[in-house]
């Protein structure tokens, strides 16, 4: 936390400073001399030089300190990067309107939704449809851990939840928690793109085709027909690449063709044959080792 003057144009007010001063100056007690008959023939001696003298010290001190704590409090000090002490509610989504309004709260009480990023809670404003992608202990454990140890915390809850584990969220403050009507609001599935590989195979990787296309079946809505596929095919290794598709399951051992090659370097992504996985990954050593030393090794294990 830093100190930091809201208005420091206020510290100007530190030049009446100078009043006290000037009023203890001019009420000062004066000397007046008087004259005596038996001291009149003497020799006058020269004055001494004249110094300023400021009679009722502590009284002058008190009335500077006052002026400058009034320049101070005109400046408006504030400590920035402090943080506020007020109790914190944080509201689930899914909580009636009707029952957020008829709460009785502390004056000073700062709402929040309990959602990613905890925006603040706005009568106004539509409540947010869905709590977040992250669980609802996992957001309580985060504003745990992001608000001051003294701040008071209030969890409003619907009575129906969506999102919790079985398992009571381990908090470093005692919370208090409040079911209220309402039912939180259903999280929508977010839809998976499912795959549509390519299969290119030789005549020895025939055996395992059965296998891939039960597995592909599976990654289908039940009932789907095999012929509902849209890029990926099912071809022997001479037939070319499917132009539409991303995805190839290359069952060849061997290097791998040129053509193959050039379609992974245009963003394809490829499966490779056990076989063909390791002459690929040799091949890699081959080129970076001739590109380091400048040879290239005889034997491989």
């Amino acid at each position: 936390m830093n100190p930091v003057l809201l208005l420091p144009i206020g510290l100007a007010a530190l030049a009446a400073l100078i009043v006290p001063l000037l009023i203890h100056l001019a009420r000062r007690s004066e000397q007046r001399p008087t004259d005596f008959a038996a001291l009149r023939w003497l020799r006058q001696r020269p004055k001494p030089r004249h110094r300023v003298r400021f009679d009722e010290r502590l009284l002058l001190a008190v009335r500077l300190l006052l002026l400058a704590l009034l320049a101070l409090l005109l400046a408006r000090p504030a400590l920035y990067g402090a943080q506020s002490e007020a109790p914190w509610i944080a509201v689930m989504p899914g909580v009636q309107a009707q029952a957020l309004a008829a709460l009785d709260r502390p004056a000073d009480a700062r709402m929040h939704w309990l959602t990613q990023g905890f925006p603040a809670f706005d009568p106004a404003a539509p409540a947010p449809t869905t709590s977040s992608e992250l669980p609802v202990s996992s957001l309580l454990r985060e504003l745990d851990a992001t608000l001051p140890a003294q701040v008071a915390v209030t969890v409003l809850v619907p009575e129906q939840l969506q999102g919790a584990d079985a398992q009571r969220p381990r908090l470093s403050r005692q919370v208090e928690w409040r079911v209220l009507p309402g039912a939180m609001p259903m999280r929508t599935a977010q839809a998976v793109a499912v795959p549509d590989p390519s299969i290119r195979y030789a005549a020895d990787r025939a055996a395992a085709l059965p296998y891939l296309r039960a597995a592909i079946a599976s990654w289908r809505e039940p009932g789907a027909a095999a012929a509902s596929r849209l890029n990926g095919s099912i071809a022997p290794d001479t037939r070319a690449l499917d132009a539409g598709s991303r995805q190839l399951l290359w069952l060849k051992p061997g290097p791998l063709p040129n053509a193959v090659s050039e379609w992974i370097a245009g963003g394809g992504t490829v499966l490779l044959d056990a076989a063909s996985a390791c002459l690929t990954a040799r091949a890699r050593v081959r080129r970076s080792c001739r590109h380091r030393c400048g040879a290239t090794p005889t034997a491989w294990s």
